[in-house]
């Protein structure tokens, strides 16, 4: 899930800021749209939100056409069914509003704007590799984070599942152009969110930055994005949990989900993800960031031995004194520890609290899925199954 490792690219352009939602408008005009399909949700209709993109685009002087069949998990089929209305619609530019299925889905229209469908024919392609598809560029698009978790705005890629949902997550990537692109981060917008889907979404930012880290990609620039984002989450979750309404406990967490966000879609991730991912296409109603944040203790503790300078900076970015003379084995459980308690103090749904078993889940099968996940590629040693099976256990308890 990265370009080149040799090269570190700070992908998007961003606007980061108290209301500027309002120029969403007057931002996709400068960037040549003149109609725009605005990709969501329903709910975010419901709350008003995506009116406040449309009285921006109106007031611009832009047109625009609503996509509302944003799900969850988005599939290429849905991607597909989005790219048929906006060629209808003859539009020329794209905003995803919404968590990073929003933006995903946003991207996978954008992905089918200048390029033949199917969307199938782009799964895993990473532009600029040989022998990869070279997608042309799509069109003006913006994305606007509605959760601070995915850090979908701020990387090269999207997560779509195969098969009109039936598959597996894999990753698309449109060919970028800074002229054509741009994160909007508005924390006003982010002061509805629910208790739940702030601890999840944060857990899921907290697992980008500590994969980004310990993975076999891993360098300084993406350590430097990573810390911060730990730190800043460390600090700033549990208050943004407490207190929705904060608005510096908000921005905080936006700014820490698109740190980690430009961390990994450099760096890549590794096994919590792999996991994650298989775990989400098994049992659809486990939400990702409660997978990552079940996940993530284990995967810390995986990555120790191979990563121990890594785990101690983790440490030092958590706020965790390891004794010196520490084996890397025990500094790794000490910081997995930390994680655990930080998971139970924020209350964080464990995988068992949605019906999962044992049984259900640590199986051969879903196992060797997990070991041939992409994401896995990355992982700091080829994981075993038996290494896999126990970070399903843990992540049950």
């Amino acid at each position: 899930m990265y370009y080149d490792p040799k090269l570190f690219e700070y992908l998007v352009p961003i606007m980061e800021g108290s209301g500027y939602i309002s120029f969403v408008g007057e931002r996709i005009k400068k960037m040549g749209a003149t109609k725009v399909i605005i990709v969501h949700d329903k709910n975010l209709k419901e709350l008003g939100i995506v009116d406040k993109v449309t009285d921006s685009l109106e007031a611009a002087g832009i047109k625009w056409v609503s996509f509302d069949k944003v799900l969850p998990n988005p599939h290429d089929q849905l991607c597909e069914e989005g790219s048929a209305l906006a060629h209808k619609e003859k539009v020329d530019g794209i905003i995803g509003i919404g968590g990073g299925s929003a933006i995903d889905t946003a991207k996978g229209i954008d992905l089918l704007m200048n390029n033949p469908p199917p969307l199938s024919r782009y799964f895993g392609q990473i532009t600029g590799r040989a022998g990869d598809i070279q997608p042309e560029p799509g069109v003006a698009f913006i994305a606007i984070p509605t959760t601070s978790g995915t850090g979908s705005e701020m990387t090269g890629m999207g997560t779509i599942t195969m098969d009109g949902g039936k598959g597996e997550k894999r990753a698309i990537w449109p060919k970028l152009t800074h002229s054509k692109r741009l994160a909007l981060i508005d924390p006003d917008i982010l002061t509805g969110m629910p208790y739940g889907l702030t601890v999840s979404a944060g857990m899921d930012a907290m697992a980008h930055a500590i994969e980004a880290m310990t993975n076999l990609i891993q360098g300084p620039m993406g350590d430097s994005f990573a810390m911060e984002a730990i730190r800043t989450i460390v600090k700033w979750l549990p208050v943004a949990a407490k207190e929705p309404t904060n608005l510096k406990a908000r921005t905080k967490m936006a700014h820490a989900a698109a740190l980690a966000g430009v961390a990994f879609t450099n760096c890549g991730l590794h096994i919590g993800h792999s996991a994650a991912e298989i775990i989400g296409a098994v049992y659809h109603q486990v939400p990702h960031g409660n997978c990552c944040a079940a996940v993530l203790p284990a995967t810390v503790e995986f990555a120790a031995k191979d990563k121990p300078e890594k785990i101690q900076m983790i440490a030092e970015a958590m706020g965790i004194e390891i004794p010196e003379g520490t084996s890397d084995e025990a500094a790794g459980r000490i910081v997995g520890d930390a994680i655990r308690d930080m998971n139970k103090k924020l209350g964080v749904k464990k995988v068992s609290d949605f019906g999962v078993t044992y049984e259900g889940l640590v199986t051969d099968e879903i196992a060797e899925r997990i070991r041939t996940n992409p994401s896995s590629k990355t992982c700091p040693h080829p994981p075993t199954i038996e290494e896999i099976k126990a970070l399903l256990a843990d992540s049950l308890k």
